[in-house]
């Protein structure tokens, strides 16, 4: 389980042990936001090795077994994400904003 806080650090908890696995500023101040960002959307991929945290417009992958983050932050429409998820293959990552048009799926 993971969760977010305002100031951009992520915290994953062993739901089985009943402790904290890690802690980790995933959208501190960088070059890509001047100031920490808030987190406001998480995802894990279907096999829980990738993290998806969102803050503001930005949207980050993290490895979830080293902390570490898996390349620069991803290109968003630079709304404020609100939403995220993977696909069940994990191959495609959903990224939802306040003005990202909602699309039903095709039945």
């Amino acid at each position: 389980m993971a969760v977010g806080d305002e100031y951009g650090w992520v915290t994953i908890w062993d739901r089985a042990l009943k402790r904290r696995f890690a802690m980790f500023a995933a959208l501190s101040a960088g070059k890509e936001n001047k100031a920490p960002q808030a987190v406001s959307a998480l995802a894990y991929s279907s096999d829980g090795r990738i993290l998806a945290v969102a803050g503001g417009s930005t949207v980050r992958l993290w490895d979830t077994t080293t902390t570490r983050p898996l390349g620069d932050g991803l290109l968003t429409s630079g709304d404020q994400v609100g939403f995220l998820a993977f696909s069940h293959n994990g191959a495609t990552l959903t990224v939802r904003g306040d003005h990202t048009p909602h699309r039903a799926p095709t039945l």
